[in-house]
């Protein structure tokens, strides 16, 4: 499974309330991204690990 990157979409200038998840594989080199979507929460058992 990847890591879990949110990011509040206000920071980015999409103006919605929400935030972004983005999932990243570092298991390849270079890394990828796996998904990315907006979801209302940061969900429980995750943290943001986006700056």
């Amino acid at each position: 499974m990847g890591s879990c990157y949110y990011q509040f979409t206000t920071v980015l200038s999409v103006p919605i309330a929400a935030y972004l998840k983005v999932v990243v594989d570092f298991s390849t080199d270079p890394a990828r991204i796996i998904t990315a979507f907006p979801t209302n929460r940061i969900h429980q058992g995750e943290e943001q690990l986006w700056p």
